[in-house]
């Protein structure tokens, strides 16, 4: 440190001769590299704290070693706007320059407004003959959320080359996501067979095979998948949900924790498993894996759902409705939603909420006859028998034997 403080004095000999001076953050030993080039956390790497480079007059009063979110830090430091030309300042004004700083704009994400017409308009004008130009756009519509366009330009694509495997890929994704299972699981097989070691496209598959019911077919290629490739987290959690098709829970688990274990922030393997220890009454473990989950994925309604009804079976009521409330939020008008913030509302003695979501349940879905049935037995509580003779009529044609033999007994009881 001293031979760095002498650089500095060699030019600055007579700054501060008498001693670091009076400031807020600077110590009676502090030298020139403490206060003009402090340690700092780097935003890059937020783990890590270095030396700052940057030579400033006054250091920052802010702790610079303070700890950074790194999904917030990077979010913050992701460039977003038009691309522009660095070097050449200028390319010749030809459609393949055209296609290629359409490209830019779209490849890392940061103009896709502006950039996907761009790079359309710049495709359908140069008309290339490979596959690429036409999947970076089916990539760049993943990117904004339009699953009909990737399957469109990702097909554009294969056209050009049918064995083009990440084309494949992509349009698998897509179909998955509309709910394509058929499409997506041809795709896929197409790109197992192009590339039969991609552990990726593997778990794929598996999945999709999984949503179509096809379970003994969906372990094997999960199976091979984790064979060639055991820290595939997602791949972990379909497994998981296989074995509880196949009603092997403990499997199931295993499955589980080792996908969060592998990718802690993974929220559909915190919900998973916190469906299964609900389902064996662990409520303490199973709300600690809801909170996980909704905290890593707060959109997601079905779990914020599951959270609320464990926190409801622990007592805390509170947290329970707060949880219920946003995941109807998520998801206005799901009538099971409705229908359990309902029943811990009847709970809690607040029966004119209750009866409200009782009836936004049935009125969602009129042949939900558990919604029926609980709201006929609160408007019998409260004396409102007329008012319960239509929901107890209507649950007593339930195909669930439970709910039309306790419908058909409670209209007997009131004649």
């Amino acid at each position: 440190m001293r031979h760095y403080t002498a650089v500095c004095q060699g030019c600055h000999e007579a700054v501060h001769a008498g001693g670091p001076p009076a400031l807020a953050g600077a110590g009676p030993r502090e030298t020139c590299v403490d206060c003009h080039m402090p340690k700092r956390r780097t935003e890059d790497a937020v783990h890590v704290v270095m030396t700052d480079h940057f030579i400033q007059r006054v250091r920052p009063s802010r702790d610079l070693t303070a700890p950074l979110d790194e999904a917030t830090t990077l979010a913050a430091l992701r460039y977003q706007g038009e691309v522009a030309l660095y070097y050449p300042a200028t390319l010749p004004a030809t459609p393949e320059s055209e296609l290629y700083l359409a490209l830019a704009q779209v490849q890392d994400g940061s103009n896709l407004a502006e950039g996907i017409p761009r790079l359309q308009r710049a495709i359908e004008r140069a008309q290339p003959d490979g596959p690429e130009f036409y999947f970076e756009l089916a990539r760049a519509h993943a990117r904004a959320g339009n699953p009909q366009e990737v399957v469109r330009w990702s097909e554009a694509a294969l056209a050009h080359d049918p064995g083009f495997a990440p084309a494949l890929k992509e349009l698998a994704g897509a179909a998955t996501t509309l709910g394509q299972w058929d499409r997506a699981a041809e795709a896929l097989r197409k790109a197992v067979d192009l590339r039969p070691e991609d552990s990726h496209a593997l778990a794929d598959l598996g999945n999709v095979l999984l949503q179509q019911q096809r379970v003994g077919e969906a372990v094997d290629v999960l199976n091979r998948a984790l064979a060639m490739d055991g820290n595939l987290p997602r791949a972990h959690n379909t497994r998981g949900l296989a074995a509880l098709a196949q009603g092997d829970g403990a499997s199931a688990e295993a499955q589980f924790r080792a996908a969060i274990r592998l990718q802690p922030d993974l929220a559909e393997g915190h919900a998973n498993l916190a469906n299964l220890l609900a389902a064996r009454r662990d409520y303490g473990e199973a709300a600690a894996h809801f909170e996980q989950a909704v905290r890593h994925d707060p959109a997601s309604a079905s779990s914020y759902q599951g959270y609320g009804l464990v926190l409801a079976l622990t007592a805390r009521t509170g947290e329970a409705l707060e949880a219920l409330r946003t995941a109807a939020q998520l998801r206005p008008g799901l009538p099971r939603i409705h229908a359990d913030l309902g029943d811990v509302l009847a709970a809690a003695g607040r029966e004119a909420e209750a009866l409200e979501q009782y009836g936004l349940a049935v009125a969602a879905d009129a042949r939900d006859f558990d919604a029926h049935l609980a709201m006929a037995e609160l408007l019998i509580a409260l004396g409102r028998v007329s008012e319960a003779r239509p929901h107890l009529q209507a649950a007593a044609g339930s195909a669930d034997p439970g709910v039309s033999e306790a419908a058909r007994a409670r209209l007997a009881a009131l004649r």
